[in-house]
């Protein structure tokens, strides 16, 4: 969600002088005493509360971030974020084979619209943001700052204000075992500015193990707005729905969890043993509601029903490829599955 991508502030202040006023030296401010949300004497003991801190003291002047990821075994890049109150927007950039993968969300109390471009394609995307829906950066920072076993390794003044330093060469025993090594170092302020987190991990999977850096800063405290993109009615004109998939002996089953209705025009996209099949919902599929998929015993083509169908049907088992898409030509579902039949019994993976 990696080049990394700055976004940088330069503070310039600018004094006169008298005409021969002699250069004094200010004195060396001494730190203030005290500790942020969620810190105390002994390191971090509630993240949460720190990061709860953190965003509520930059809600209303906002502020502007940047991240960047890189790791041996995922896609490298970085994304820099804007935001003020409910809102935000974020760049963001991967590195792949294939090109570079952009990522671009705006968000404000209750829609979260996503621009994705990655060569000569475009996609759009429009989702309902859930109310006490953590930032996504933030939410990565908290995980970051719950696993450490940070303790309080410096105080001192910077910019005018008393920051602490947090280091971490280990884990906290209830995350015993989850990484090889950690490394982490931090800068808060005492009102729970998080200013740096910068980390370094490894772990270990069943193809072996993998490292992954993380490097956040804040780089300027105060904006004017978060502009909605020009690309947001795009967007926003896009379908918002969720659908699960799920499978019996004999069925395929799609159920719509939340969002809109899925309209009449909804297709379906289905593929198993070499040969798609496209349906086409002829009526509409309010949320709570599920269609289904089934192939006819006598090898004919699948058929699409709005209700549980009844007859004899092939046994589902092998791979299956299924896409919904709705009639603006909108993704909402992308997803594979395959089923083994191993004696009696049914894998699904």
């Amino acid at each position: 969600m990696r080049t990394v991508l700055a976004v940088v502030a330069l503070l310039v202040t600018a004094g006169c002088l008298g005409a021969g006023a002699p250069a004094t030296d200010s004195p060396e401010q001494t730190p203030a005493d005290g500790f942020p949300p969620g810190v105390t004497a002994d390191g971090v003991e509630n993240a949460t509360a720190l990061l709860d801190a953190h965003s509520s003291v930059l809600a209303d002047p906002g502020y502007t971030f940047r991240v960047a990821v890189a790791s041996d075994r995922t896609e490298n890049g970085s994304y820099t974020g804007r935001t003020k109150g409910d809102e935000f927007r974020l760049n963001a950039e991967f590195g792949r084979d294939d090109g570079t993968l952009a990522v671009d969300t705006w968000a404000n109390d209750s829609v979260v619209l996503t621009r994705v471009a990655h060569g000569d394609e475009t996609q759009f995307d429009q989702r309902e943001r859930h109310d006490g829906a953590a930032e996504p950066w933030t939410a990565q920072l908290e995980r970051v700052l719950a696993a450490g076993d940070f303790e309080v390794t410096d105080r001192y003044v910077e910019d005018g204000r008393t920051v602490l330093a947090l280091d971490a060469n280990r884990t906290r025993p209830t995350h015993d075992g989850a990484y090889q090594s950690y490394r982490a170092h931090a800068v808060v302020d005492l009102d729970g500015r998080v200013h740096e987190l910068n980390t370094t991990t490894e772990a270990e999977s069943e193809s072996g193990s993998w490292t992954r850096a993380l490097d956040f800063e804040l780089t300027t405290v105060g904006v004017d707005s978060v502009e909605r993109p020009e690309w947001g009615d795009s967007a926003a004109a896009t379908l918002d729905a969720s659908v699960e998939l799920d499978s019996t002996d004999e069925l395929i089953e799609l159920e719509h969890q939340a969002g809109e209705p899925l309209p009449a025009g909804t297709t379906v996209e289905l593929t198993h043993d070499g040969e798609t099949h496209t349906l086409t919902f002829e009526e509409s599929l309010d949320v709570g509601e599920r269609a289904y998929v089934a192939y006819p015993a006598d090898g004919s083509a699948p058929v699409l029903s709005l209700e549980e169908p009844s007859g004899n049907f092939e046994r589902i088992e092998g791979s299956y490829e299924v896409s919904v898409t709705g009639p603006d030509g909108a993704s909402i579902l992308n997803a594979a599955f395959a089923v083994e039949t191993a004696g009696a019994g049914t894998t699904a993976a």
